[in-house]
């Protein structure tokens, strides 16, 4: 029954190559949004949903004042802007999914304190709990959203149940210093910053310490700052050299790096465009984004392959400047979804002569497995998954069933990026 109705199928489809045979032309789906500025002078894209309609970021006067700036969410599928803290936050943390979001809010105002929040459509904002009266926030949140970590002042790095309803905290290192940065998909891992070093930590059920490594630096700097694991905890990312202020990308003496298990979190300098600074701010299974300097001190948002990361660097002005225009740049990649295809980050856009937040979409139309190459193996793909419904990367075109119009998108771009 399955290979008559996949001969069915792959009739249909090549019926459908010899209409399109004349009119076919090739195009790719990549594009860049630039996101405005909904208050403020600047804004910045930190997190990004899987499907690209869901991007947390900070919008305001950040260059002046750090407390002038807000969380917000920009819902391209509504096209709408929710703001997700008041008098100074950041969003850190979001599901692939885009359901939860975890960050602080009060971001170091007039009392000098935040409190670490998580957003839900349904219960909008609310504050994660801690003991009374303390400074505390909130740093990332697994992909199935029921573990957070962060910090609280004066009790050391935290985890908090985000599953539950309310959240718990579930507990603190309270004789430990710094803040826990990032966890794996297992929570078996943990990357920590202690204010000088990151360290790894190997967790069990409990959440206790089987282990720890303190991650080295290259040659003599003085600091490493690792920001966030691979799902399966084995690469961690950040960077070695001087602390300055990363999340503006400006001072000098950094340089991106990665740690890796399997090298036994040896440091290993991130190959860059010749400037004095980079860092490393995101890792999937095989891809890191972050930002480079250059020689003359622009800084410019990049990729590596971690295969290849200590060699080879991509300037994504470089390989999409067909999406710039005027003089616009891409300074900055924060972050990746989970699926690599998109990346959200923060750049001049010319047309407006502001520091904007973006969103850039790297996925080439029809490019099911996103090797770049729309070709048999895509093909293949949404005819073996012909019909199926609900989340599927062979629903091409998004609209939750994998059908003729699939089929039509992949026709229409075969051999584009080959």
């Amino acid at each position: 029954m399955m290979r008559e109705t996949l001969k069915q199928i792959g009739s249909r489809a090549f019926v459908m190559l010899s209409v399109l045979l004349s009119v076919w032309t090739s195009s790719d789906a990549q594009r860049l949004v630039w996101l405005g500025v909904p208050e403020g002078s600047e804004s910045i894209a930190m997190r990004v949903s899987d499907d690209g309609t869901l991007v947390a970021g900070r919008t305001g006067n950040m260059l002046t004042n750090s407390s002038a700036a807000d969380a917000f969410l920009w819902n391209l599928r509504t096209n709408t802007v929710v703001r997700l803290s008041n008098n100074g936050g950041a969003p850190f943390g979001m599901t692939p999914d885009g359901g939860k979001i975890v960050g602080d809010t009060n971001r170091y105002g007039a009392s000098n304190t935040s409190f670490a929040f998580l957003w839900t459509p349904a219960g909008g904002t609310q504050i994660l709990p801690a003991p009374s009266g303390t400074t505390h926030w909130a740093i990332n949140i697994t992909p199935d959203g029921s573990r957070a970590c962060g910090a609280v002042k004066y009790y050391g790095p935290a985890i908090w149940d985000t599953a539950s309803n309310p959240p718990r905290l579930l507990r603190t290192y309270s004789n430990l210093a710094g803040e826990m940065r990032d966890l794996s998909d297992d929570v078996r891992t943990a990357v920590r910053f202690d204010g000088t070093r990151g360290r790894i930590w190997r967790l069990n059920d409990q959440l206790n310490i089987q282990s720890e490594v303190i991650l080295a630096p290259f040659s003599s700097d003085p600091y490493t700052l690792a920001v966030n694991l691979s799902p399966d905890g084995d690469v961690a990312v950040g960077m070695s050299g001087e602390i300055a202020d990363i999340w503006l990308a400006v001072g000098n003496n950094y340089r991106p790096a990665m740690w890796r298990a399997a090298r036994n979190w040896q440091v290993e300098p991130l190959a860059t465009l010749g400037g004095q600074r980079g860092f490393a701010w995101d890792v999937n299974a095989d891809t890191i984004v972050g930002f480079c300097s250059t020689p003359s001190g622009e800084n410019r948002a990049v990729r590596w392959r971690i295969s290849t990361a200590a060699t080879q660097v991509e300037d994504l002005n470089v390989t999409y400047a067909s999406l710039l225009s005027n003089g616009s740049r891409l300074r900055v990649a924060y972050g990746m979804s989970r699926n690599g295809r998109f990346i959200v980050g923060t750049g001049l856009n010319a047309a407006t002569g502001r520091q904007e937040a973006f969103l850039l979409d790297t996925r080439r139309t029809g490019d099911v497995d996103g090797n770049g190459c729309v070709d048999d193996a895509d093909l293949l793909s949404v005819l073996f998954a012909f019909g199926q419904s609900g989340s599927n990367p062979a629903d091409v075109n998004g609209d939750g069933i994998v059908d003729d119009a699939d089929l039509l998108e992949v026709l229409f771009n075969f051999g584009s990026g080959c």
